[in-house]
């Protein structure tokens, strides 16, 4: 819902010529729902994407299931293999569990963000 208004929102606001996008943590998710509707929508949002001028991420959440049930683990407890085995396994079931809720949507919202086609402005992040 919020990214069909977001997406809206920005094609309403034509005086806008110059847009720069800044998103905190789970803010980058929800921009990559945007670019998901703008670009099933691309002869309606197609102008919004030559208006963007800049992408701005700081504490970007995780992009990759990879990164969350592999890496993450290692990050969170850095000495203790059990404790990492254990929170990789829970994340691996979680991911799987709620696959069709969850999970599909945001790696559909991360994909867009690395490989959209209406926006050829670099993405800065910031960890």
């Amino acid at each position: 819902v919020i990214a069909n208004e977001v997406a809206e929102f920005l094609a309403a606001k034509e005086q806008y010529e110059k847009i720069v996008v800044y998103g905190f943590s789970g803010g980058a998710y929800v921009w990559g729902e945007v670019l998901d509707v703008m670009s099933q929508h691309e002869s309606k949002y197609g102008p919004v994407g030559k208006r963007i001028i800049g992408q701005v991420f700081d504490s970007i959440t995780v992009m990759s299931i990879e990164t969350l049930t592999v890496k993450f683990p290692k990050v969170i407890f850095p000495t203790s293999t059990i404790l990492q085995r254990i929170l990789e396994t829970y994340l691996r079931y979680h991911t799987a569990a709620l696959s069709e809720h969850t999970t599909r949507h945001y790696m559909q919202s991360f994909e867009q963000l690395k490989n959209n086609q209406m926006i050829s402005t670099p993405i800065l992040t910031f960890a």
